[in-house]
């Protein structure tokens, strides 16, 4: 239960980060919401390790996301 409230959590934080990156920001804004989006999709990425379904789909769908 708690790792599904993570990855929630985590998911959240990245779906936040990827819309702030298509708004206009300052260079220094953006390298912040870049590292700070790096840092939450880690996170998913190792609750998705750990063996929780949700967080390796979310994991799946980022990849393609990025593609």
């Amino acid at each position: 239960m708690i790792d599904d409230q993570l990855v929630r959590a985590h998911r959240n934080n990245i779906q936040r980060y990827r819309f702030l990156l298509q708004t206009t920001l300052t260079e220094f804004e953006r390298q912040f919401v870049e590292r700070r989006l790096s840092e939450e999709q880690s996170k998913l990425d190792t609750l998705a390790g750990s063996g929780s379904s949700d967080a390796s789909c979310t994991k799946d769908n980022h990849a393609t996301q990025l593609t």
